[in-house]
């Protein structure tokens, strides 16, 4: 799987150039739609650009469009209790914003018989949404919590003959 989200640099360099040097410029994250939305500008982890808040219900109902029939791993980074994995490779479902109660949910299942129950994972009053900008394998999306607890969502195409 190819890239799916772009990172387009805001200003003199013009709209095609990925800036991925940290350096606090804002940038502009290009979505498959063709869309440009602002982003927070620097890099929080190799390949990644930090969400503006205004932006997350935008980007995640489009991640939500763009991953359909894909599968899913959920990781949970606690710094106090370590790595914990939540879900591996289930079919994904939806991945979502709500601003009005400061909760983003990624929810798994709930679409064949073999998975018939729809599993959510809430990661409450969320500070950063991080997007895998880079051209790599598996997109990943990254949300940091008001404690510092990380959880990493993994997409993964639909394997051939797989059942969803």
């Amino acid at each position: 799987m190819g890239l799916r989200y772009g990172l387009v640099q805001a200003g003199p360099a013009g709209p095609d150039c990925l800036d991925l040097s940290g350096r606090g410029s804002r940038s502009r994250l290009r979505l498959p739609s063709g869309e440009q939305i602002a982003t927070g500008g620097g890099t929080t982890m190799a390949g990644t650009e930090t969400l503006d808040r205004n932006t997350w219900e935008t980007v995640l109902n489009q991640m939500t469009e763009e991953h359909q029939g894909e599968f899913v791993t959920i990781e949970v980074l606690d710094p106090e209790v370590g790595h914990q994995s939540e879900a591996d490779r289930l079919p994904f479902a939806t991945l979502v914003y709500d601003s009005k109660d400061d909760v983003v949910a990624v929810s798994v299942g709930g679409r064949s018989p073999r998975y018939p129950v729809v599993l959510r994972h809430l990661v409450w009053h969320p500070r950063e949404i991080d997007v895998a900008t880079q051209d790599i394998p598996e997109p990943a999306v990254r949300t940091v919590d008001k404690d510092g607890t990380a959880t990493l969502i993994t997409f993964f195409p639909q394997e051939s003959g797989t059942e969803s």
